[in-house]
């Protein structure tokens, strides 16, 4: 079941938005290491705002959560989900 209303978005995307800021945070410097020409056209808050658009258009994603926040797991699942996805997100657009 995929949140119906215009609130429960929003506060899925502001959660999602704090938990990836974190994540991408947590991995910036060794990213901005290894590729620094593109870190500096590419900064932290940019790459925060491009996950969260790509998290948000997944349905797979928005229905973990509203699951996982329905058997009262939001937390858990949405860290493990958010920090697997910077992972995989940052390496890639290098």
């Amino acid at each position: 079941m995929l949140p119906t209303n215009e609130t429960d978005v929003y506060l899925l995307e502001v959660e999602t938005r704090r938990r990836v800021a974190e994540a991408v945070g947590q991995r910036w410097d060794e990213f901005a290491y290894k590729h620094p020409r593109l870190s500096a056209q590419l900064d932290q808050l940019r790459s925060t705002d491009l996950i969260v658009a790509d998290l948000m258009d997944d349905p797979g994603y928005v229905k973990a959560m509203v699951d996982a926040k329905r058997i009262g797991h939001a937390a858990v699942v949405a860290d493990r989900w958010v920090r697997w996805f910077v992972s995989q997100w940052l390496p890639r657009v290098a």
